[in-house]
């Protein structure tokens, strides 16, 4: 029988991977991602996508606010007596 969607316990994230892993992955296959553009528009001879290059860099600002969401929460969970 087929159960229901998953579900994180009680405050729990539903990835499994802390959020400075995910973001730093994210904003690596981002520049991954650009580099293998750029092999293609040289290779092909045209010019960027704009709409490309936007999703790109929301990705990685993405990936960026992850990482430092993580290390906030750190910082505060320290600082708290």
């Amino acid at each position: 029988m087929a159960a229901g969607p998953p579900s994180a316990p009680d405050g729990a994230s539903m990835v499994p991977l802390p959020a400075r892993v995910v973001g730093a992955g994210t904003m690596a296959l981002v520049v991954v991602a650009l580099m293998c553009y750029g092999i293609y528009l040289g290779i092909v001879g045209k010019g960027s996508n704009t709409a490309v290059l936007q999703v790109c860099f929301g990705l990685f600002g993405l990936g960026l606010l992850l990482v430092l969401w993580d290390e906030l929460t750190d910082f505060f969970d320290e600082s708290m007596p």
